[in-house]
C-alpha cells in the first residue's frame, strides 16, 4: 500500500505523495498519523521528530500552567468581587459579563 510506504519512510515524509495517496481514502488506523502530517503538526523530517515532539510537549505544559494560574486567579478575584458587590453577582447576566472582563484582564 502506497500510503503505508510513505508513512514508513525512515528519513523524510513526501508530503505531495502523502496527499495524493490520501485522496484515495485513509484507513481509520492511519488517519491520526496522516492528518498530523497533512496539517503540519508533525514535521516531515523524521530526524527532527523527537526534538519537535519534545518542544510541543514543553509548549503544552507551559500553556497548561498559564491556564491553571489564570483559573486560580479568576476564582480569587471573583470571590473578592462577590464579597464587595453582592447585588452585581445576583444577576447571572451581569456576573457572566464581569467574568468575561476579568478573564481578558487575567489572561497573559
Amino acid at each position: 500500500d502506497d500510503l503505508k510506504e510513505v508513512l514508513d519512510s525512515e528519513v523524510f515524509i513526501d508530503l505531495q505523495r502523502l496527499r495524493d495517496s490520501a485522496r484515495n481514502g485513509v484507513p481509520p488506523s492511519m488517519r491520526q498519523q496522516v492528518w498530523k502530517y497533512l496539517l503540519r503538526v508533525s514535521i516531515l523530517d523524521k530526524s527532527e521528530e523527537v526534538t519537535h515532539v519534545k518542544h510541543q510537549l514543553e509548549m503544552y505544559h507551559s500553556f497548561s500552567k498559564q491556564v491553571s494560574t489564570t483559573d486560580t486567579d479568576m476564582r480569587l478575584v471573583m470571590q473578592a468581587c462577590k464579597k464587595h458587590y453582592p447585588r452585581l453577582f445576583a444577576d447571572p447576566k451581569a456576573r457572566q459579563k464581569v467574568e468575561h472582563v476579568l478573564l481578558c484582564y487575567l489572561t497573559p
